[in-house]
């Protein structure tokens, strides 16, 4: 069997072309997959820091409710304590100034029939 050089040349001329063409290929794939992924853990990283920042100040929001509630509890603790120490004094209705902005009408909620 001969082998002919024009066919030999022929089939190492595509042996290179076929390498090259794969190598570019492969090489850009790889680059752009690498590039996607830096890009995704950017992202990620991102996201993390918001969630970490929005759980904080949920926290930070949730103990600033409970120190109001400490301190509200407290009020109303002493009041109570003094208003059972001292002896009820019938209160005397003061006159309500109907022109007031800080006078305040209560509605019933109950259904009249």
């Amino acid at each position: 069997m001969r082998i002919e050089p024009g066919s030999v040349e022929a089939l190492v001329v595509l042996i290179i072309a076929a390498g090259v063409m794969v190598r570019f290929v492969m090489g850009g794939w790889g680059r752009r997959t690498s590039q996607g992924a830096a890009e995704k853990l950017a992202q990620l990283e991102e996201r993390v820091v918001k969630i970490e920042e929005a759980t904080s100040t949920i926290v930070a929001e949730f103990a600033a409710v409970r120190e109001r509630e400490r301190f509200l509890r407290q009020i109303v603790e002493t009041k109570s304590r003094k208003s059972a120490e001292t002896p009820a004094i019938p209160a005397v209705p003061t006159p309500v100034d109907p022109t007031s902005p800080f006078v305040v009408q209560t509605v019933s909620a109950a259904r009249r029939t």
